[in-house]
């Protein structure tokens, strides 16, 4: 029983903070949203599952999932990301 708790507790610990996706540019001020604090994004940066990007006017982003996609967002975009795919709110994405 208590290898079964241990079991439960790791492995809900390693789902919690899945990253889906790495920035490869960002131009403009980008913002991810994951609980209550958001992160300025820069290149490099993790974005995790089921964050909401909002990327301002003027801006641009890139970035790059755990499936090798490439997918950018123009400015005035906000989509949340999920494991496998991305959900747009507003504004354009397009994948290479």
């Amino acid at each position: 029983m208590k290898l079964l708790v241990l079991f439960c507790i790791l492995f809900t610990q390693s789902l919690w903070a899945r990253s889906v996706a790495r920035v490869i540019d960002v131009k403009g001020s980008v913002f991810s949203f994951h609980g209550k604090t958001p992160i300025v994004l820069k290149y490099g940066s993790l974005i995790q599952d089921m964050a909401d990007i909002m990327v301002e006017d003027g801006g641009t982003l890139s970035i790059v999932t755990a499936k090798d996609q490439i997918i950018h967002m123009s400015g005035g975009t906000l989509a949340k990301m999920y494991q496998g795919f991305v959900e747009l709110k507003n504004g354009y994405i397009w994948v290479d």
